[in-house]
């Protein structure tokens, strides 16, 4: 009873300190510098910063292995540190929290063109390269394994852009990833009013005359209308009206918002940003993604819209792939419910729950029909009417090899085995293989020589038996 309340109590605290938020390890900020980089544009910079910030410690498996970093990508004119609130962080790098800092190496990089890495607003303008999505992606691979030295990630996650990058990913590095959650997306090319959006924004900087081809001393006029294209789409219908309800508050709230964001905001970043997107389509690929997904959008989102259908039926071509769309409550807030795990955070917790489960074996224990002896288990016989067939009494399951999880060899191996007088097993041999060249089969003639029977008998008398044993290979979904 006291083991159940303890369990329970432990359970309780968790939820609390995920509703009320929880502290976390401070973070640790650091610069990569991408040397001689070539991006797909045939451009190239001899050095990229990307500044980054990590909270938490990789840690070894007993394979000496550091399988334990999370990937957490930022959105559109983002940065790592975006994460780092207490609406975000607070609610998932906490003691007993989802991505509890004691336990993942968590990575937030401020992508190429943001934050504090190389950008257009340092001094080249128009002249640095055009990045496009593959090269934000490249650029990230570098950091988690040139800069902090990993070769596996347990999560890539994403919000907005950092999700589409999430879904890059997927098909780019195959495998790196154990889990990929992209937060408000679709994996499509951008078209439709997606990208009719993002063409006034882009145009409004780049038709107005005092943008000055990028040359410009003061940001130019076209920026706030830029800014206001950009509000509209990540706007919040349901809880807008409710806020600014009168003439007067919303153009007040307009006003302000402009006047804040042109202080933070460069005219050719922004438009780096928005033309970036412009290689981003994942749909030809989506059969490649080997990794869980779980895609997660939100009803109210003007950017993803639910009326489209494509999330529906293009998850189906994920192999692991599950899509959960959000209904609109007091709670979301658009697109931006992207960065409120208080809303999706329980999904996030049965996925990591998920990708987590070890692999999975099973036994069968069949039994050889009478037949002729083929030289195996000299002395042995096949069940027969007059043979009291052996029970088990200890049953092991073979083992995963790393080799054959990693490739997801999946199927069964059949074994003939002579179970002895002394219940033990004696001579095993393959009669159904699976897999030579991961380990496998080796792996099952293992397991079932740790197998222990009550002997078979014929009247009375033990007698080493002939029985067959199917042993499978699962890789849990």
């Amino acid at each position: 009873m006291k083991r159940i309340l303890l369990g329970l109590a432990l359970v309780l605290s968790s939820v609390n300190a995920w509703a009320q938020g929880a502290a976390f390890p401070a973070p640790v900020e650091g610069d990569f510098i991408a040397r001689d980089f070539a991006f797909t544009s045939g451009e190239r910079l001899p050095e990229v910063k990307i500044h980054y910030r990590t909270v938490g410690t990789p840690r070894k498996d007993a394979d000496g292995v550091v399988r334990n970093g999370v990937l957490i990508l930022h959105g559109t004119g983002g940065s790592g540190g975006s994460f780092l609130g207490a609406n975000y962080a607070g609610r998932l790098f906490g003691k007993g929290q989802p991505l509890d800092a004691e336990k993942y190496f968590i990575i937030l990089p401020d992508n190429v063109g943001h934050g504090q890495s190389s950008k257009p607003s340092d001094g080249l303008r128009l002249r640095f390269p055009k990045y496009r999505y593959a090269d934000m992606v490249k650029l990230q691979y570098e950091l988690v394994t040139r800069g902090l030295g990993l070769t596996n990630l347990t999560l890539v996650m994403g919000t907005s852009m950092g999700a589409m990058h999430a879904w890059d990913w997927g098909y780019m590095y195959p495998g790196f990833a154990a889990g990929l959650v992209p937060l408000a997306s679709n994996p499509v090319e951008i078209g439709g009013r997606n990208r009719v959006w993002r063409k006034f924004l882009i145009d409004a900087i780049e038709n107005d005359p005092t943008w000055k081809h990028g040359d410009y001393t003061e940001q130019p006029r076209g920026l706030a209308s830029a800014i206001g294209f950009l509000m509209m789409a990540t706007s919040v219908p349901l809880q807008w009206q409710k806020q600014f309800p009168t003439i007067a508050a919303a153009d007040k709230y307009v006003a302000d918002q402009v006047a804040s964001r042109s202080k933070s905001t460069d005219a050719n970043d922004m438009l780096y940003h928005y033309h970036a997107i412009e290689d981003y389509n994942p749909e030809p690929h989506l059969s490649k993604i080997t990794a869980p997904l779980l895609a997660i959008n939100s009803a109210d989102d003007f950017v993803n819209p639910p009326e489209l259908p494509m999330m529906r039926e293009l998850i189906k071509q994920v192999k692991r792939g599950r899509f959960v769309l959000l209904p609109i409550t007091d709670e979301t807030r658009g697109h931006g419910t992207h960065s409120l795990p208080a809303v999706w955070g329980a999904e996030l917790v049965r996925f990591l729950a998920e990708i987590q489960q070890p692999p999975g074996t099973t036994t069968s224990l069949r039994f050889s029909a009478t037949g002729p002896d083929t030289g195996f288990g000299t002395g042995a016989v096949r069940p027969g009417p007059d043979i009291t067939l052996p029970r088990v009494v200890k049953e092991v399951k073979p083992a995963y090899t790393r080799a054959a999880l990693q490739e997801k060899v999946q199927g069964s191996v059949w074994l003939e085995c002579v179970v002895l007088e002394d219940g033990k097993v004696g001579d095993v041999r393959i009669v159904r293989s699976l897999d030579t060249v991961y380990g496998l089969d080796q792996e099952a003639i293992k397991a079932a020589k740790q197998w222990e029977f009550v002997p078979g008998a014929r009247l009375g008398k033990p007698l080493p038996v002939i029985i067959t044993l199917e042993l499978t290979f699962v890789v849990r979904k």
